[in-house]
């Protein structure tokens, strides 16, 4: 994260301190993190946090300290820096427990396959529509039902195998 931040000219500037150098340590790298903030209230931070189960896994057999870290940089910079948390089974688990930070950042928003409700109305949608911007149609109204069925109605599997899609359209 520290090498990542400080990409950002306005954080490079800062010189935030390295959190994997024993004299600062991630504390200093934080307390660094809500100066740049407080001189400036224009900056928010987004982090976005994928495939977090392992780490939310790892973080439980330290009692959570790093999560916590990142709850209270969220709270004491008046949600200036927002952390995401994406993942399967973990992430979602530990919003249900008691004792997790997070358990008490209110409701998760669980994203899986659009099959709720009419929901595959939207699935369906994700096919349909930006090839048909891009002046394609399908002959058979079977088909994108069957592509449906190959990316189990899951937003990210329908959007890749659409994308490989069009490459193949593009290039024949």
């Amino acid at each position: 994260l520290h090498r990542e931040l400080n990409e950002f000219p306005l954080l490079r500037e800062a010189r935030l301190p390295d959190p994997t150098q024993r004299r600062t340590g991630v504390d200093a790298f934080i307390d660094g993190l809500k100066t740049v903030l407080a001189k400036n209230r224009d900056v928010r931070i987004l982090l976005l946090l994928d495939e977090a189960d392992k780490f939310l896994e790892q973080d439980s057999r330290g009692n959570y300290l790093e999560t916590i870290r990142l709850k209270n940089l969220m709270e004491t910079t008046n949600r200036r820096v927002k952390v995401v948390f994406a993942g399967l089974h973990n992430v979602l688990r530990t919003t249900t427990q008691a004792n997790h930070p997070l358990a008490h950042l209110g409701n998760p928003i669980e994203i899986g396959p659009l099959l709720r409700g009419a929901e595959w109305n939207e699935a369906r949608a994700l096919i349909e529509q930006p090839l048909a911007a891009a002046g394609y149609v399908f002959a058979d109204p079977d088909i994108p039902t069957r592509i449906l069925a190959q990316t189990n109605y899951y937003p990210s599997l329908i959007q890749l195998y659409c994308e490989q899609l069009m490459r193949e359209l593009l290039s024949g």
